[in-house]
């Protein structure tokens, strides 16, 4: 499967992250190394308040996934949902892996907009 990735040009932040590959293309309204408090996650969907986090090999060994479960602990207490793939999925798997993601944050637009009255 050939796949390309649109990267922003430097000192750019692209406002969406582009997968190109077999099935065709798909936009995902994502921001790359998103600031949120003193950290930086991969990507970042404010609109969702998803946190797209791609792992390499090293998040196996003990002292990363102490601190990956530090940082996810910071982020769901302000309100950030974190989704965690891994790098070998996004490298070889790109269109799916960015289907997965679309799928995800179609959900939790329609569970944002799901109002429940608390007086009914």
């Amino acid at each position: 499967m050939e796949s390309s990735h649109e990267y922003p040009q430097k000192g750019q932040s692209p406002r969406h992250a582009k997968v190109r590959g077999f099935g065709g293309v798909v936009e995902l309204d994502l921001k790359a190394q998103y600031r949120i408090s003193r950290m930086h996650v991969d990507f970042a969907s404010p609109a969702h308040d998803a946190v797209i986090e791609i792992q390499g090999p090293h998040h196996d060994l003990p002292q990363y996934q102490a601190i990956d479960r530090r940082r996810e602990h910071v982020l769901n207490k302000r309100g950030w949902t974190v989704y965690t793939f891994s790098a070998e999925e996004a490298y070889n798997r790109p269109y799916e892996l960015a289907e997965t993601i679309k799928t995800i944050l179609a959900k939790r637009e329609k569970a944002s907009k799901t109002f429940i009255d608390p007086f009914a």
